[in-house]
């Protein structure tokens, strides 16, 4: 679906990914994922337009602690990032981590990012 024009460049909104499964475990084609945007101020209008039109609606996200790591490079490294927050991070600290959905924030737009540019921060879920 296209984006009204009010939130494609709006300043202060920025996209966030809504990761749901391990993608170690969880076969490529069947990772549950939402994508998202967050509007800034000026884009709140528009916002609300956009969730008038089927296929889209709100979410909200857990309030609490998060392990964040900036990803660096292509999709197809991404997995590369997840475990180094599961099986490096994660064992050496006092956290256990969530069963709550992980959240990738991203620095630009990710459609329009070449691959090999793509920067986002993972932030995974910790108790």
């Amino acid at each position: 679906r296209a984006m009204p024009p009010g939130l494609q460049s709006a300043a202060g909104s920025f996209c966030v990914g809504i990761a749901y499964d391990d993608p170690r475990l969880t076969a490529e084609e069947l990772i549950r994922y939402d994508c998202c945007l967050v509007p800034g101020a000026a884009a709140q209008m528009h916002a609300r337009q956009l969730l008038q039109q089927t296929g889209f609606r709100a979410l909200a996200t857990r309030a609490g602690r998060y392990a964040a790591l900036e990803h660096r490079g292509p999709y197809s490294r991404i997995e590369s990032s997840y475990s180094f927050l599961y099986d490096h991070w994660s064992p050496g600290s006092r956290y256990t981590m969530s069963n709550d959905p992980a959240l990738e924030i991203y620095a630009g737009p990710p459609v329009s990012t070449v691959q090999c540019s793509l920067r986002f921060t993972i932030l995974y879920p910790i108790e």
